[in-house]
């Protein structure tokens, strides 16, 4: 499970990852936050994004599905 204090460390890594074009990469550095159970529905949305970003479409619908269902 997700530390709360290892969040913005892992947001921070997951901007840098993405912004260097390995969007897969940085889904999966968030995806122990969205596994917590208590993430925002702005995080899900943003990994729902990477998701797509990484032609990973079948990730991707369940994370966009519980982020407009909250």
């Amino acid at each position: 499970a997700s530390q709360p204090e290892s969040r913005p460390l892992r947001a921070l890594v997951a901007r840098l990852v993405a912004r260097q074009g390995r969007p897969a990469e940085a889904a999966d550095e968030l995806a122990p936050v969205l596994d917590s159970g208590d993430a925002s529905p702005a995080l899900q949305r943003l990994v729902a994004e990477l998701e797509l970003a990484a032609g990973r479409t079948e990730a991707a619908l369940p994370r966009l599905r519980q982020a407009f269902s909250t």
